[in-house]
């Protein structure tokens, strides 16, 4: 777990998961409005999300073995 900042001040909990994964996220079911989609570290430009996530994204994506 760790955390992030929204906006200037505005601090919350991020859990992180990184792995590898084949499947089809559109096949899977997900309950409460929970959404899945898989992107690789080089769109996180096109995102539209907090800086402070994309920092955690980065600072991760590195520790996902590569074949």
């Amino acid at each position: 777990m760790e955390e992030a900042v929204s906006g200037e001040s505005s601090a919350f909990s991020v859990q992180i998961f990184a792995g590898r994964w084949n499947g089809d996220p559109s096949t899977l079911t997900l309950t409460e409005g929970i959404m899945l989609h898989c992107f690789r570290p080089d769109v996180l430009p096109r995102l539209r999300i907090a800086p402070s996530i994309v920092a955690l994204v980065r600072r991760h994506a590195p520790t996902i073995s590569r074949p």
